[in-house]
């Protein structure tokens, strides 16, 4: 049998442990793979929930940290934190403590405000955050959680509703449809990459920064129309954040590509070759994520 670490036993029983909490027909799933979150859950129960889905990262520890009402979580990676704020999906963050089989929960949104710094980071950077002691994960929090969610899916709906009338929703859609044709092109090139010249893989290289950069000037255009605090203006300015972070992991000359339509003459294009062609997949991932959440159908469910 293969060793487990004491670390990764008591992960194994957090998750075991979430599951057992969990309402009848709200259907814990395992992600194929390690992408930030230990659970998708779908919710499979009649009621305007039906077939809502949430995200959940379980982080277990023998003993947690509770000091001035609040539940400390340390060593949380900075790419986890973007995960989470990057996908339009909610995550529910709970923080499982296994000598008092007790745990504790809130939204990502909820911590926004601890970890807004984290945005210029470096990626193997960690953070520590801290949720409400009297956030206690037991049968009596769903009716809470459900109407988390409700809220969550409600007020993102209603806030788009005036970028839809100002008819700037679906030419966004359109746009972000479109660059990831391009992307996927690109992932495609029949040359492969250690055939490619250098001129050609610096032809591929700064066409894939300027649908980078399409993406995050289409989004800030969206933004501009919308209430600066609502929740959907909060959550499309964080994707943009963490989205630019991403795009900036592979290739570090991002930023300076301010105008995709007028390149600088002496703009280098730097890329971080062994990263670029794992990293275009999760954010061509990303942009369809939130294509779907976007897009006015799912906004057309009355809760």
């Amino acid at each position: 049998m293969p060793f487990q670490s004491k670390a990764q036993v008591i992960g194994d029983e957090g998750e075991r442990w979430f599951d057992n909490q969990l309402p009848p027909r709200w259907l814990p799933q395992k992600p194929d793979r390690d992408v930030g979150v230990d659970r998708i859950v779908v919710i499979c129960e009649e009621g305007d929930l039906n077939s809502r889905e949430f995200r959940v990262q379980v982080k277990s520890s023998r003993h947690l940290k509770i000091s001035n009402g609040g539940v400390y979580l340390s060593g949380i990676k900075h790419s986890t934190i973007h995960y989470w704020f990057i996908s339009p999906v909610p995550t529910l963050i709970v923080a499982y403590d296994a000598t008092s089989k007790k745990g504790y929960f809130c939204w990502h949104n909820d911590i926004y405000s601890q970890v807004a710094l984290t945005q210029g980071s470096k990626p193997r950077q960690r953070k520590t955050i801290v949720i409400p002691e009297n956030n206690i994960l037991d049968s009596n929090s769903w009716k809470t959680i459900r109407d988390n969610l409700r809220w969550h899916h409600s007020n993102l709906r209603y806030a788009l509703y005036a970028a839809r009338d100002a008819k700037s929703l679906l030419p966004t859609i359109h746009s972000l449809a479109a660059v990831v044709r391009q992307l996927n092109s690109i992932d495609h090139q029949t040359i492969r990459p250690d055939k490619r010249t250098k001129e050609q893989y610096g032809m591929l290289a700064l066409a894939e920064m300027m649908q980078h950069r399409l993406v995050v000037t289409t989004l800030s255009d969206l933004l501009s129309e919308l209430v600066p605090e609502s929740e959907a203006a909060k959550e499309i300015a964080a994707w943009i954040d963490c989205y630019s972070s991403h795009v900036r992991s592979v290739f570090p000359t991002f930023d300076q590509l301010t105008d995709w339509k007028c390149i600088s003459p002496d703009f280098q294009i730097v890329c971080v070759k062994n990263l670029v062609d794992l990293v275009r997949p999760k954010l061509m991932e990303m942009i369809l994520e939130l294509i779907m959440r976007l897009a006015p159908g799912q906004f057309n469910q009355k809760d």
